[in-house]
């Protein structure tokens, strides 16, 4: 009776033993091709966006002698951001999964209808990703947050719940697109300080300092956020202090395939060198296509996307300019990677973490081989 229960128990564990392995290998067979697909399928992409005027389609505020980073993306990588058509409010003319608003702060974004908009369509329409890009106009020059601060007239108490708020504001945004099944990207807020248009207007160190540190506070609030949330940050702030407080800024212009893009100077037409529009706010076609190029290096580092990446002399062309000759963004910049900060954890650990509880529950269920 002894032998017979032995070997009842090992024909059990045999049998236990094998599905457990098809399992695994299923789920890892599973865990690859998706890797795989991602990466081979980027003119499939299907991204909807979150944000104000650095997002809005260009062609429909004023600026069609230029591109925004949808606009390229759309036009020259065959990235899905939907049909073109003009819809109702919260809604205008544009892309049907690019949900951004000119003017649009954190708090109108949720409030006007961006927010549960874009997570209504992500099931039915297959978005994939989501990308955020809010928070500029919260700080807006001439606006009430951004002349308060500088002007040194509100308290640090109203400072940080006028914080506070904000990053709460992009929390819930991030939240409402990952419950409805999309991954995200989400951008630190930019600061318009740094723009020379506007520190021209705003010279005082002082309360433009007052204005960085409030920036910077926010965007640790979006750091913290994306770290509980496991998703990829476009570390938008770094690249503005990089073009605009360092010494490329010093030189007047940054070079993009041996072409200098002056960062002081704006155009109202195409083909030009300049770095902005005509409101000296709005980044032209080529710094727009840096932002593109960012938010496709967090997708692919986040998410293993396949997201293409525009080379500097497809910058220049989209502006209307020829090819200097050689890259040279990458020796002023550096690697657009440095630019993002990726809290998704990596596909190693969780196959690891998978064969890890594979091997535990092996051991718990492996019969004893003590006689009874």
């Amino acid at each position: 009776m002894i032998e017979t229960n032995s070997v009842r128990a090992a024909i059990r564990w045999r049998s236990f033993h094998g599905r457990l392995l098809k399992t695994l290998a299923a789920g890892l067979t599973l865990f690859t091709s998706a890797i795989c697909c991602a990466t081979a399928d980027a003119s499939q992409l299907t991204i909807g966006a979150l944000g104000d005027s650095l997002t809005d389609e260009y062609a429909y505020n004023g600026r069609g002698y230029a591109q925004n980073w949808v606009e390229q993306l759309v036009n020259y990588a065959g990235v899905n951001f939907g049909p073109l058509g003009s819809y109702a409010a919260p809604r205008n003319q544009g892309y049907a999964y690019n949900w951004a608003r000119s003017g649009a702060t954190s708090s109108s974004m949720i409030s006007g209808g961006q927010v549960s908009g874009l997570a209504a369509q992500i099931p039915s329409a297959g978005i994939q990703y989501v990308t955020i890009d809010i928070g500029t106009n919260d700080f807006s020059p001439g606006g009430t947050a951004f002349n308060n601060i500088y002007n040194g007239t509100w308290s640090s108490t109203q400072i940080t719940n006028y914080i506070d708020q904000v990053a709460t504001n992009i929390s819930t945004a991030i939240s409402a697109e990952q419950n409805a099944g999309a991954k995200v990207v989400v951008a630190t807020v930019g600061n318009y300080g740094l723009v020379p248009g506007v520190a021209a207007v705003f010279p005082d160190s002082a309360g433009l300092q007052r204005l960085t540190n409030a920036i910077s506070q926010v965007n640790a609030g979006i750091m913290s956020t994306a770290q509980t949330d496991h998703i990829a940050v476009v570390n938008y702030d770094l690249l503005a202090q990089v073009l605009f407080a360092s010494g490329i800024a010093s030189n007047g212009s940054v070079l993009i395939g041996n072409v200098p893009i002056f960062l002081n100077q704006n155009t109202s037409t195409n083909p030009s060198q300049a770095a902005f529009v005509s409101d000296g706010i709005h980044p032209n076609t080529a710094i727009q296509g840096l932002v593109a190029n960012l938010f496709m290096q967090a997708l692919n580092t986040g998410y293993n996307a396949g997201a293409p990446l525009f080379t500097e002399a497809q910058l220049l062309a989209h502006q209307g300019l020829a090819y200097g000759g050689s890259d040279t963004l990458a020796a002023q910049i550096g690697s657009y990677s440095n630019y993002i900060v990726n809290f998704v954890p990596e596909p190693s650990a969780v196959v690891l973490a998978a064969l890890g509880i594979g091997a535990m529950l092996i051991v718990v269920a492996r019969p004893s081989r003590q006689s009874v």
